[in-house]
């Protein structure tokens, strides 16, 4: 009896070892595990979609403001121009996004300025980070870069944006059919 007990526990450190590196791996794979708990809450739930987003800008720029963006299976962003440098100031957006770990994404997307004339004087670039708080919100944090039309010699802007994210969902018309 005493053999195969001694033999059990030799086999679990074995397997120990095996699945976690070394024995003192094992408060590092502890660590991965409770990190995953933290992030399951939403770990199932996506990014893709159409969201409304309020925007506020840091101290100092314009008043917050509604922007939509559309987030599409295999990492492809669409937002609405930017109303906040006013109206036809610039273009529709176009980026990419990825998940960053369970339930956080980050996202980089450009659009167009137009100057006087509709001819084209530069470019926005703004990377954001999201987290998911439910299956449809996000809260976030957006940084604007100022580009020359080449997406070069960009300048960033220091402070951050705060994004606040709503899932737009399908709705059946009211009217009579």
């Amino acid at each position: 009896m005493k053999r195969n007990t001694r033999q059990i526990g030799i086999t679990i450190s074995l397997a120990l070892v095996l699945v976690c590196g070394l024995p003192g791996s094992l408060g590092k794979a502890r660590d991965v595990v409770q990190a995953k708990d933290q992030d399951n809450e939403t770990s199932d739930q996506q990014i893709e979609g159409t969201w409304s987003i309020i925007v506020t800008p840091p101290a100092g720029g314009p008043p917050a403001y509604l922007a939509i963006a559309s987030f599409a299976d295999g990492g492809v962003l669409l937002t609405s121009p930017d109303p906040s440098v006013g109206p036809s100031a610039t273009s529709t957006g176009q980026g990419t996004w990825e998940r960053t770990r369970a339930n956080r994404f980050a996202s980089t997307h450009v659009a167009f300025m137009y100057g006087p004339g509709g001819s084209i004087a530069g470019a926005i670039k703004i990377n954001s980070s999201y987290r998911l708080t439910g299956r449809n919100s996000f809260e976030g944090r957006g940084q604007l870069q100022i580009c020359d039309a080449s997406l070069n010699n960009c300048f960033t802007i220091p402070s951050c944006a705060t994004l606040q994210g709503t899932r737009i969902k399908a709705e059946p018309p009211s009217c009579p059919q």
